[in-house]
C-alpha cells in the first residue's frame, strides 16, 4: 500500500478526498475502486481565528507597497515595523494548522531554576538537569496532560493544497518546477489569478533564464524591469543565504 507518489503507476493508494477529486477531474486516474476512507460527523470553523489575521495581512501588504511607491526606504524604521508585523501574520497563519498533526506523545514540559537550584517539584524523574549554564538550568519531564487533535484537520489542508497545485500544473504551459505552492512555466490558465484572493495564484516574478540543479536548489534571472538592482534570485535549501551564486548553480548543473 502506498503514500500518494507519482512515482507509481497503479496499485492501492492512501489520499485525501481534494487530491482524489481532483485527479477525477483532470483525468489522471482510471480503473478507480474504493477499499476505506475515513470521515469526521463533527465540524469545526476556524474562521473567527483566521478571518481578522487574513485581512489585517491585506493590509499590511498594501500599506508596504504604497510606503515603496511613496519613496519610503525599505530599511527604514517604519517600514520594518510594519514588515515585522506582516512575517509574523504570515508565520501564524501557515503554522497554525500543524498543531493538529503534532504527537502530544513526544511532548515535554521544561523548568528553568538558578544554577545549582534543587530539583523542582514534579520532575522527580528527571536525572538531571539537562541544560546547564552559569546562568540557568533547564529541567525535562514528559508533559503530564496528552490532548489528541484531529490530524485529519492538518491532511485535509495539506491535501487541498496539493490538489490546486495539480490543477496548476495540468493548466500550466511547459512547467519545469513546481514546490509545494509555486511553478515555474511559461504560462498558466483556467486557474484563478489575484494578488489578494485567499486560495488564488500570483504571479511573483518573470524570469529571462532559470538553471536548475535539483529539488530546492535552483536560480532565476529576473526579466530586466527600469530601475532594477538585482535580478538574480537564488534558492539553496540547507545552504547559507548568499553562498551560492548564478555561476555555482551552472558549475553544479
Amino acid at each position: 500500500q502506498w503514500e500518494t507518489t507519482a512515482r507509481v503507476e497503479r496499485g492501492s493508494f492512501r489520499t485525501t478526498v481534494s487530491e482524489f477529486n481532483a485527479a477525477v477531474e483532470l483525468g489522471l486516474i482510471e480503473d478507480i475502486e474504493i477499499h476505506q476512507y475515513i470521515d469526521c460527523d463533527r465540524w469545526g470553523d476556524f474562521g473567527a481565528f483566521i478571518r481578522p489575521m487574513y485581512h489585517r495581512r491585506h493590509e499590511t501588504k498594501a500599506l508596504m507597497k504604497e510606503m515603496r511607491k511613496n519613496g519610503v526606504s525599505e530599511e527604514s524604521p517604519e517600514y520594518l515595523a510594519v514588515r515585522k508585523e506582516d512575517i509574523f501574520l504570515k508565520f501564524l497563519l501557515n503554522n497554525s494548522y500543524g498543531k493538529f498533526a503534532m504527537n502530544p506523545r513526544r511532548f515535554k514540559d521544561n523548568y528553568f531554576t538558578d544554577p545549582g537550584a534543587p530539583r523542582p517539584k514534579g520532575y522527580e524523574d528527571s536525572l538531571r538537569a539537562i541544560v546547564r549554564t552559569p546562568y540557568y538550568d533547564v529541567w525535562e519531564r514528559p508533559a503530564p496532560r496528552k490532548n489528541f487533535n484531529n490530524v485529519g484537520t492538518a491532511a485535509s489542508i495539506t491535501g487541498r493544497a496539493r490538489a490546486i497545485l495539480m490543477h496548476g500544473i495540468v493548466n500550466a504551459v511547459d512547467p519545469i518546477y513546481c514546490d509545494t505552492d509555486s511553478i515555474i512555466c511559461r504560462s498558466i490558465s483556467n486557474v484563478e489569478i489575484s494578488d489578494t484572493e485567499l486560495g488564488a495564484w500570483k504571479l511573483e516574478d518573470e524570469f529571462d533564464e532559470v538553471a536548475i540543479a535539483g529539488k530546492k536548489l535552483y536560480a532565476c534571472l529576473s526579466r530586466a524591469k527600469d530601475g532594477q538592482k538585482e535580478r538574480i534570485k537564488v534558492r539553496s535549501k540547507g545552504v547559507r543565504e548568499g553562498a551560492l551564486g548564478w555561476n555555482d548553480i551552472l558549475r553544479l548543473l
